[in-house]
């Protein structure tokens, strides 16, 4: 669990982690999955792409930049010279 990934997808509600370099904790995540019920598993793939669409859109990265831009365009134009 020591990716970027736990930071944006929650263990067991967006996906199932596992730790990174345990192999058999991912063997054992991947056998979860397997057995896991066709309802839980689309709840949990519609949860995860929800939070990533969200987080990832084009039009919330567009407002961002642009914010990003005009607070520094705004804090330079206010700096004295």
């Amino acid at each position: 669990k020591d990716s970027f990934v736990a930071e944006i997808f929650e263990d067991e509600k967006h996906c199932l982690l596992a730790e990174t370099g345990v192999p058999e904790k991912l063997a054992f995540r991947m056998k979860q999955m397997m057995e896991m019920n066709l309802t839980d598993k689309l709840a949990m793939t519609e949860a995860a792409f929800s939070i990533a669409k969200s987080i990832f859109s084009r039009r919330n990265h567009n407002q961002e930049f642009m914010n990003f831009w005009k607070v520094n365009i705004n804090n330079q134009s206010s700096e004295p010279q």
